[in-house]
């Protein structure tokens, strides 16, 4: 089997980049999960609703971006192996789609990301109302 190898210079060199916007999304998904975790005690159940639903969106960002970063690892490593061997070491048909889904997960992970930080300032402004309004 003949290797492509313009195909594979090209994969090897967008799969870093995919991995680089997934440690972010890994850094993001982390952050919302503490920003949720360490919220001073919701006061309210709709509050305490918000704080569980956030820690869940933090983790599944947080596991969307290490997911991808192993794909994009895998897919490096096929890339580079490839051309190595002078061969086809994966499925180029496979690349195509992986790399295609390792993009989409990098913007799934980027809205729920903004999403939920738009709920954290919302949550914190509430908090801060609530709390000015106590002490009144």
């Amino acid at each position: 089997m003949a290797i492509h190898t313009d195909f594979w210079v090209v994969v090897g060199t967008a799969a870093p980049v995919i991995a680089l916007a997934n440690l972010v999304a890994i850094g993001d998904g982390w952050g919302l999960r503490e920003a949720f975790s360490h919220w001073a005690k919701p006061q309210t159940e709709v509050q305490r609703n918000w704080v569980r639903q956030g820690i869940r969106a933090g983790i599944r960002v947080y596991l969307i971006g290490t997911g991808n970063l192993v794909v994009q690892a895998f897919i490096i490593a096929a890339a580079l192996t490839s051309l190595e061997s002078g061969k086809d070491k994966f499925p180029t048909a496979l690349a195509v789609p992986v790399e295609s889904l390792g993009i989409v997960a990098c913007l799934l992970s980027a809205v729920m990301t903004a999403r939920w930080r738009a709920i954290v300032q919302h949550v914190q402004y509430d908090t801060r109302r609530a709390q000015r309004t106590d002490n009144e």
